[in-house]
C-alpha cells in the first residue's frame, strides 16, 4: 500500500515548510507586524495546498507551535491567519486529535485578540466533538477555555459555571493533571473576580495540588497565574504574610519565562502584596511600570487573567487527553492552557 494522500502532493513537500515555518519563529524578535505578515503570508498560502497526510501533520504541528509562541509573546492577532490555515489543513488530514489541537488554537487566539464570539464557536465545535466521542478530557479542554473567554469578556458570572464543567468532566480521573489544575486555577481567579474569596482560595489550593513537576515545565505561565490568584486571595482574606512567597515565586517565575505577559502578570502580583503591606509607594512605582510596559499590547492580551487550554501534543489517559483542571496556557492562562 502507497503512501496515503489527501490529494495531489504539494511540490516542495511539508519538510521545506516546517523548516520555513521554523525560521520565522527564530526571527520573530526581528520581525515587526508588516514583516511579519509578509513572511507568513507565502506559508498560509502553501497550507492551504494538498500534501501527504503524515506532511499535512508535520506541517500543522509546526504551524501550532508558532501559533504558541506568538501567543506567548502577546501577537495572537498576527497569529491568527496562521491558525485559521491549520484548522483547515488538520480537518483534510482525518486526524480528529490534531484538528481538535488546531480548533483549541484558533479559541485562544481569537479570544485574546479580542473575537470572543468567534473564539466561542470554535470552543463549541471542540465540545461537540468530544462529546460525540465520549471524551471527558477533550470536553473539559473546551468547557474550560469557554470559561477563559467569558473572562476574558469580563463576565465571571458566566466563567465560573464553565469552569465547574470543566472540573467535573475530569475530577475522578487518577491522572487528570493539567486538565484538572487548569479549571481550578481559573475557577480560583473568577471566584476572587465574583468577591467568593474563600471558595476561590479552596479551589487555588486544589489547583496546587494539582501542581506536578510536568505541569511547571510545560506550562510555567499556567504557573505563574496561581501564583498571582493565591496573592490576591490571601490578601482577600486577610493572609497577607502567606501571600509574600506567592508573589515572590510570580516574580521568579516572570523572569524565567521572559514574556512581556508574565511580566505583567508577576508585577500586578507583586504590588497587590506591597499595598497589602503597606508599601504603597513601591507598588505604585512598579504598577507605573506595569502600565508602560502594556501600553503596546493589544488592549485584550494586556488585561488576560485566566491560562486558555495551549494547543499542545499531551499523553493518552483514560476517555481522553491530559488537560483537567484548566490553560491556557493559556492557556490563558494559562495561558493561556494560556495558546
Amino acid at each position: 500500500m502507497g503512501v496515503q494522500t489527501i490529494a495531489t502532493p504539494a511540490d516542495g513537500g511539508a519538510e521545506s515548510i516546517t523548516e520555513r515555518l521554523a525560521a520565522v519563529e527564530a526571527q520573530l524578535a526581528g520581525l515587526d507586524r508588516e514583516g511579519l505578515h509578509a513572511a507568513l503570508a507565502p506559508l498560509i498560502a502553501e497550507l492551504a495546498r494538498e500534501r501527504p497526510v503524515r506532511e499535512a501533520c508535520a506541517a500543522v504541528s509546526r504551524s501550532l507551535a508558532l501559533v504558541r509562541r506568538l501567543f506567548t509573546l502577546t501577537r495572537s492577532a498576527d497569529a491568527i491567519p496562521l491558525a485559521r490555515a491549520a484548522h483547515a489543513l488538520a480537518a483534510r488530514t482525518g486526524d480528529p486529535g490534531l484538528e481538535r489541537r488546531a480548533a483549541r488554537a484558533c479559541g485562544n487566539v481569537l479570544g485574546d485578540a479580542g473575537d470572543l464570539v468567534t473564539a466561542i464557536e470554535y470552543n463549541l465545535e471542540n465540545l461537540h466533538q468530544a462529546a460525540a466521542e465520549g471524551n471527558r478530557v477533550e470536553m473539559a479542554l473546551a468547557w474550560c477555555n469557554i470559561g477563559v473567554t467569558f473572562s476574558a469578556a469580563g463576565n465571571y458570572a458566566l466563567a465560573a459555571p464553565a469552569f465547574r464543567r470543566a472540573i467535573e468532566q475530569v475530577e475522578d480521573l487518577p491522572s487528570a493533571g493539567f486538565a484538572l489544575f487548569a479549571p481550578c486555577s481559573n475557577l480560583a481567579s473568577a471566584n476572587y473576580h465574583l468577591r467568593d474569596f474563600e471558595e476561590g482560595l479552596v479551589y487555588a489550593r486544589l489547583a496546587e495540588q494539582q501542581l506536578s513537576p510536568a505541569i511547571r515545565q510545560e506550562d510555567p505561565q499556567a504557573e505563574l497565574l496561581l501564583h498571582r490568584n493565591l496573592v490576591n486571595l490571601l490578601v482577600a482574606t486577610g493572609s497577607v504574610a502567606d501571600a509574600e512567597h506567592h508573589a515572590l515565586e510570580a516574580g521568579r517565575l516572570a523572569q524565567a519565562i521572559g514574556t512581556p505577559r508574565a511580566a505583567v502578570a508577576a508585577a500586578v502580583a507583586r504590588a497587590t502584596w506591597e499595598v497589602a503591606t503597606g508599601r504603597h509607594e513601591f507598588a505604585l512605582t512598579r504598577l507605573d511600570k506595569v502600565i508602560e510596559t502594556s501600553r503596546g499590547f493589544p488592549p485584550r492580551c494586556a488585561r488576560r487573567s485566566c491560562a486558555p487550554s495551549a494547543p499542545r501534543n499531551r499523553p493518552a489517559i483514560p476517555s481522553g487527553r491530559s488537560c483537567a483542571c484548566r490553560s491556557s496556557r493559556t492557556t490563558s492562562t494559562a495561558p493561556p492552557s494560556s495558546a
